[in-house]
């Protein structure tokens, strides 16, 4: 039964099945537990009262109802999860692939359980009797340092990875956020990173829908520091967490959430890099805008390179001893380059100089009229997700030395969700033009070659995890090579 006591239902003519009245009698469905074709008998809606009953009791005994009910369909005693929960495959940290999900049981109630793909035996099963309103998703799950960290219904579970032991929950009181830019470089969305203090423990740092950015103990999730933060990203460096609002940046302690370093007004962004943290400038009196290098430990600055128009909502990245960001210019976008270490940069010729050109020299891109969507490291590459001003997009891995191109994508189609996917050298990308498949690029960025493709109908997660590229879409997993793309598995929960 999917439906509570006393809310207009109809049996299903086939399994026998109660469901909601609802529908228009005369349409024609399948039913949703024995997955038959049936002609609604009757039809009409509820009542108000009778509709906010049966919210209410969807949002707390849905999930459970829905999922015991489908255990009586046809195929179901296969099933390893329960039909409400999606497979999340993780890495276990030791080169094991695993697949999370949740199942339940009449009267026992709910547990999360880890499954070998490859045998489909169970590894391991923990919080037994728990009960699930929702059931946890690819948003919601990463495993991190040898833990898995999952929220269920407002709750952070920490997880040993390998035994499935519990380690600690939190109380979050929402959902999780989610971050889906930082996705690409460390392979999950949940917005949940480790935060490094020399020395110390490290932090667990979440962001919770509440607008709530909560600092954690990784051993015991003793919550360290609590902090509304609704505006912006957050990034952690070295002994820092730093924090992005509209023109503020705050560098804070990750141990204590204390606040080391607060600009306001005239800045623009800060993101933690080689050396400290990078804090964009505007032109302030006799300061130019640029962007200066901030010791966090101190507070002190660095080093300053004079540049109009730097833009660090596009992530700079550090690649052959260099910091690469991105400036806004008047044929489009132009690459700056800076010394990591002391701030140079390639200045002006002294003809240029003496008719007035100021600041550094900044590169081309090897196309005019292009702005960079988001730019990566890639061994001693850089991967560059392009527009043209014409709205053509074009992916492209450059040499961090010589900005010659090593691969040129051409136009592709706009649409790329899950997005580019980057792990050391290794890069896979999903492309997808309007109502099409995806299509699964994987690319060498040292010979700027097109290693496969391959097109999938349905596509919810790419992921670079142990040795295999992770293709998951609705229930189903495949695992392909990294370099030849062949099949490694099929996974069907």
């Amino acid at each position: 039964m999917v439906v509570p006591a006393g809310f207009p239902s109809f049996p299903c003519p086939s399994c026998g099945g109660a469901l909601p009245a609802t529908m228009a009698a005369g349409m024609r469905i399948p039913c949703p537990l024995c997955q038959q074709t049936i002609t609604v008998p009757i039809g009409g809606g509820p009542t108000a009262a009778a509709a906010a009953q049966y919210q209410a009791w969807a949002m707390v005994q849905g999930n459970t109802a829905a999922a015991l009910a489908d255990q009586a369909a046809p195929g179901a005693a296969d099933r390893v999860f329960a039909s409400t929960s999606e497979g999340i495959l993780i890495d276990d940290g030791r080169g094991r692939l695993l697949v999370i999900g949740a199942q339940v049981t009449q009267g026992q109630g709910w547990m999360l359980r880890a499954i070998d793909p490859s045998s489909r035996q169970v590894v391991w099963e923990a919080l037994h009797g728990s009960h699930f309103r929702t059931c946890p998703t690819r948003r919601s799950t990463c495993a991190l340092g040898g833990r898995l960290y999952t929220v269920i219904d407002g709750t952070l579970y920490a997880l040993d990875v390998a035994t499935g032991r519990g380690l600690w929950r939190v109380q979050l009181g929402a959902r999780e956020a989610v971050d889906v830019d930082r996705a690409a470089r460390v392979g999950h969305e949940m917005d949940l990173y480790e935060a490094e203090t020399p020395g110390a423990p490290t932090t667990i740092v979440v962001r919770s829908e509440n607008d709530l950015l909560w600092g954690l103990d990784r051993d015991s999730g003793q919550v360290l520091w609590r902090r509304t933060w609704d505006d912006g990203r957050t990034f952690a460096g070295p002994g820092v967490i730093v924090l992005n609002s509209h023109r503020v940046v705050e560098l804070v302690r990750p141990r204590d959430g204390v606040t080391l370093l607060r600009l306001e007004g005239k800045v623009d962004g800060g993101r933690p890099v080689a050396g400290g943290v990078l804090v964009e400038v505007d032109e302030d009196g006799d300061q130019p805008a640029g962007v200066k290098l901030i010791d966090p430990a101190t507070g002190q600055q660095r080093w300053f390179v004079a540049c109009e128009s730097v833009d660090l909502d596009l992530d700079p990245v550090a690649v052959g001893g260099q910091i690469v960001a991105i400036v806004n210019g008047t044929r489009g976008h132009q690459l700056l380059r800076i010394d990591a270490a002391t701030g140079a940069t390639a200045r002006k010729g002294f003809v240029a100089r003496l008719f007035g050109a100021k600041g550094p020299v900044l590169a081309d891109l090897p196309w005019t009229k292009h702005h960079v969507s988001a730019m990566w490291e890639v061994g001693d590459a850089l991967l560059l997700d392009c527009v043209s001003w014409d709205g053509e997009r074009r992916l492209a891995v450059l040499d961090a030395a010589t900005l010659a191109v090593r691969y040129d994508s051409g136009t592709v189609p706009r649409d790329s969700t899950p997005g580019v996917r980057v792990r050391g050298a290794q890069i896979v990308v999903s492309l997808r033009s309007s109502g099409g498949p995806h299509e699964i690029r994987a690319i060498d960025p040292a010979r700027g070659a097109m290693l496969w493709s391959r097109q999938l109908r349905y596509l919810d997660e790419l992921a670079l995890r142990g040795n295999s590229v992770v293709m998951a879409g609705g229930p189903t997993i495949d695992l392909a090579d990294p370099t030849t793309g062949q099949d490694q598995l099929h996974f069907a929960p």
